[in-house]
């Protein structure tokens, strides 16, 4: 440890600046092609595959559900790009949705969502003081402070089978649900979230955890007028 103190002393006072630990971001993407021009349901799969393969923490609001389109496609190699760079590539492919690195969390929102105060990731909820849970219970107690009671297990929706099975927790003063999301995914570490209309239920709003292996877990509820 010493030796390692001393050579960090010797090359900052040369002048030379260590590297920061890279990230996931600006990892290699998965060396697969997308199909060219993207139809409207494409997104979120893509968005969540290569998030998946480079490990990178992901966060996706989907916008509602629309027909797939049936003109002939092309494909797009993305060899030799990064994974901020693909991102960068899908949202001028589907110009509905615009992407920000939040502390770390690649997130993906409609346009509007970004500045709609009464977007439900823009809704505020209380503190959050999560110890050793596991993904199915974290959405729960998510979904709570939102709907205002409690949630019961019954009431939540297995989408596959359970994500990650890390045991985490994560304690946050509270604020908007997006930042909450965020800090879920990051604590855990193999979780990515995704929140949207419900594919069966419309006017329902579901809230999903989905590990880095495709399991995932989630609640849904009536959303309010």
């Amino acid at each position: 440890m010493k030796r390692f103190c001393v050579a960090v002393v010797l090359l900052t006072s040369l002048g030379i600046v260590l590297p920061a630990q890279q990230s996931a971001l600006d990892r290699p993407a998965a060396d697969v092609s997308v199909p060219v021009p993207l139809w409207l349901g494409d997104m979120p799969f893509i968005a969540s595959k290569i998030a998946e393969a480079a490990q990178a923490p992901l966060g996706f609001q989907a916008a509602p559900r629309l027909p797939s389109g049936t003109e002939k496609r092309d494909s797009r190699s993305l060899s030799g790009m990064t994974v901020r760079q693909v991102f960068d590539l899908l949202v001028s492919l589907d110009p509905r949705y615009r992407w920000q690195e939040l502390n770390g969390v690649a997130v993906f929102r409609p346009v509007a969502a970004w500045t709609d105060e009464n977007d439900i990731l823009n809704r505020k909820i209380g503190p959050v003081d999560l110890e050793s849970v596991t993904p199915q219970q974290a959405v729960r107690s998510l979904t709570s402070l939102l709907v205002g009671y409690p949630i019961r297990a019954t009431d939540t929706v297995d989408v596959k089978e359970q994500p990650s099975g890390r045991i985490f927790s994560v304690h946050s003063g509270g604020g908007r649900l997006i930042d909450v999301l965020n800090a879920v995914v990051k604590a855990n570490g193999e979780l990515m979230w995704h929140v949207g209309p419900d594919p069966r239920e419309p006017n329902r709003i579901r809230v999903m955890l989905e590990g880095f292996d495709g399991m995932g877990v989630g609640s849904a509820w009536t959303a309010p007028r």
